[in-house]
C-alpha cells in the first residue's frame, strides 16, 4: 500500500482546500466512505452536489456554493477514494441477487415440477387415445 492510500485509509479520506463562489475558503475532509453508506452513494449519482455532500459531510447547497474549480476537486476526489470500493460492492450485491434468484428459482421449479407433470399427463390422456379405443 503506497502511504498516500495508507493515510487515506487511516483518516477515512483526504483533506482539500475549497473555495466558495463568495471566494470564502475552507479546509474540508472528502470522505472514504464506509460500506454501510454506499446504498446512499448510488442514490446521489445523477446529483453532483448532493454526491460532494455526502463526501464532504456538508448540504448539497453547500457543494452547489463552491466555485467551478473546488467543486471539479471535490467531486473528482470523492469518486477517487470512492468508486473503486463501491464497484466492487455492487459487484458484490450482483451476485448476492443473482445467488438469491437461482436458489428462489430452483426452489420454484421443485414446487411446480409435480403441477406441471399432472397438467402435461391430463393434457396428453385428453389429446391421445386411450389404449382401449385404439385396439378397435
Amino acid at each position: 500500500m503506497e502511504a498516500k492510500q495508507e493515510f487515506e485509509t487511516l483518516y477515512d479520506g483526504t483533506d482539500l482546500t475549497l473555495m466558495t463562489k463568495t471566494r470564502e475558503v475552507s479546509v474540508v475532509k472528502v470522505r472514504k466512505l464506509p460500506v454501510i453508506e454506499m446504498p446512499r452513494l448510488g442514490l446521489v449519482f445523477d446529483d453532483e452536489a448532493r454526491e460532494i455532500a455526502l463526501y464532504c459531510g456538508q448540504s448539497p447547497e453547500w457543494a452547489a456554493g463552491l466555485d467551478d474549480d473546488s467543486f471539479e476537486a471535490a467531486i473528482e476526489e470523492g469518486r477517487r477514494l470512492n468508486f473503486p470500493h463501491f464497484a466492487k460492492w455492487q459487484a458484490r450485491r450482483a451476485q448476492a441477487r443473482e445467488l438469491l434468484n437461482t436458489k428462489q428459482n430452483s426452489e420454484m421449479m421443485k414446487r411446480l415440477e409435480p403441477m406441471m407433470e399432472k397438467i402435461l399427463r391430463e393434457h396428453l390422456a385428453a389429446v391421445l387415445p386411450s389404449p382401449a379405443s385404439s385396439s378397435t
